[in-house]
């Protein structure tokens, strides 16, 4: 109770464990709560991160969609496709409405976000986002 009144207690957030990055064997790597900034804030790399709940039916309409778009982005040097299920995973201070989002984290700054509002379904649509949005794409 001391440590509650002092507000010397830490906070819980949801994570799964950190996993290594290996683009040719995964291209949509999956972010975890705990390496969630340091894998966004890379300088000099945009990041597009899926939200996701695997209990949710657009998001596994989705899923086929996204890896063939991962598949074929995965050679572009600085751009980090990502996966991020909010089933088991937090982070403190983002604020994510609905599943499935879909954002672009731009140079590595997590407070430059841009929210894709497109057909989900659609690769090209990523694609044209990322052309008019990311300055590495």
């Amino acid at each position: 109770m001391d440590q509650l009144e002092s507000k010397k207690l830490t906070p819980y957030f949801k994570s799964l464990e950190k996993s290594e990055y290996d683009k040719e064997s995964a291209p949509s790597f999956q972010i975890v709560g705990k390496d969630f900034m340091e894998r966004i804030q890379v300088k000099g790399q945009d990041t597009f991160v899926k939200f996701y709940k695997d209990d949710c039916k657009i998001c596994r309409d989705i899923a086929p969609v996204w890896d063939k778009f991962s598949h074929e982005v995965k050679s572009m040097d600085n751009l980090m496709i990502a996966e991020f299920d909010m089933q088991f995973n937090e982070v403190p201070g983002l604020k994510i409405d609905g599943i499935p989002t879909i954002i672009l984290f731009v140079n590595g700054d997590v407070n430059n976000q841009i929210r894709y509002d497109q057909d989900h379904h659609n690769l090209g649509y990523y694609k044209s986002f990322l052309k008019k949005h990311s300055p590495v794409f």
